[in-house]
């Protein structure tokens, strides 16, 4: 990253000040950044904010007010908890917080109804709230490199995940509820629910090997 005399502002990234109010994509990975620029509060269209890669230890409050948020990805930080202004951004279908340190998520993440996938991959999660299968529109799940060793009963409701991906993990036993093995190698959740993919390599639990299916 380039040397700034003072604290970079919004054209130093190749965002004019003028039109900041109109952007709808922000693209600030790989900034060195230990702390979000205020600047950033003043897209209020913005819909799409990439912050992977930097050094944040946590995310400000104001980020709440970005109330028109798609898409927010903060992989690769330092991020120990979310704070719960974020539980304003109700129009996210993405949120990715791979690689961070995360030891819990906050109950309140069913706030998001319209989210399709989550990424928590990498973080040093040992348990999931209950709330996570509150999320009617979760298609795609990603919990792999964690501490976890068992799923909330309330995930057997996600009518639409599709993808879950759970290596890594510290899983002795899935449940019951979690994926019924067919002749065709689908898998079928709640012997309801199609998932087309569960992943639940390098678990100390012996389970069969990855499973797929393209139905």
């Amino acid at each position: 990253m380039k040397h700034f005399d003072n604290p970079p502002g919004p054209s130093d990234f190749g965002y004019p000040s003028e039109h900041l109010h109109q952007v709808k994509f922000l693209n600030l990975r790989k900034k060195d950044f230990t702390v979000l620029p205020e600047w950033i509060r003043l897209a209020e269209q913005l819909e799409i904010l990439y912050l992977t890669d930097n050094q944040l230890t946590a995310l400000p409050d104001w980020l709440g007010t970005l109330k028109n948020l798609q898409r927010l990805h903060v992989a690769g930080n330092q991020l120990t908890s979310l704070p719960s202004s974020l539980q304003q951004l109700t129009k996210l279908t993405e949120l990715g917080l791979c690689d961070n340190q995360l030891t819990a998520l906050p109950e309140w993440i069913d706030a998001f109804q319209l989210l399709e996938e989550i990424d928590l991959s990498d973080n040093q999660l040992t348990s999931l709230p209950d709330n996570i299968g509150l999320l009617p529109n979760l298609e795609v799940l990603y919990l792999s490199g964690n501490q976890l060793t068992k799923l909330p009963d309330n995930l057997q409701h996600s009518k639409k995940i599709t993808t879950l991906d759970l290596r890594a993990n510290q899983f002795e036993t899935l449940p019951s509820w979690a994926f019924t093995i067919h002749e065709s190698i689908s898998v079928n959740f709640s012997n309801r629910y199609k998932w087309n993919a569960i992943s639940v390599h390098g678990n100390p639990g012996k389970f069969r090997s990855e499973i797929s299916s393209t139905k």
